[in-house]
């Protein structure tokens, strides 16, 4: 079961593939970019020791951070990771249900198409046998045949 924030990483776009609309997860998106740059930041910090702070947004002002803080932005840096770790997992494993399901639905289609050519097919073939004394209607059956090769091949 997904935690509420892993949902909320987790974005969808809709498509739409022959006539069906499919929820494609989506990699990119705001909330993830927002923990990336908790975790850039967290970094910086435990690099360097030192947090800037600015004073009425014009003045930019440095304290250095003790090793209790260190540890404990280690700590939080630690849970961002997973954080990430999980989303990542959570989206691979959404991909695969989505490209799961393209794929059950395009077999599903090319079975339905391919039964609906081969009834077509056969329905001329009866009418051939039955007008074969008949050039014309031969002819537009002939016709109708290529149209139905265009078809599968499309």
């Amino acid at each position: 079961m997904l935690t509420k924030q892993q949902r909320q990483l987790i974005t969808y776009k809709k498509i739409r593939i022959y006539e069906r609309t499919y929820k494609l997860p989506v990699l990119k998106n705001s909330k993830l970019k927002a923990v990336q740059k908790k975790i850039k930041e967290r970094r910086r910090l435990i690099k360097e020791g030192v947090r800037y702070y600015q004073l009425w947004g014009i003045i930019k002002l440095k304290r250095e951070i003790g090793q209790e803080k260190i540890f404990q932005e280690s700590q939080l840096l630690i849970k961002d990771y997973t954080q990430i770790i999980n989303f990542l997992e959570n989206y691979k494993d959404s991909y695969q249900k989505f490209l799961l399901k393209l794929t059950d639905d395009l077999k599903k289609l090319f079975i339905q198409k391919h039964l609906e050519i081969k009834n077509l097919d056969r329905e001329r073939k009866t009418l051939e046998i039955k007008n074969s004394k008949n050039p014309q209607i031969l002819e537009e059956l002939n016709r109708e045949k290529e149209e139905n090769l265009k078809a599968l091949l499309l």
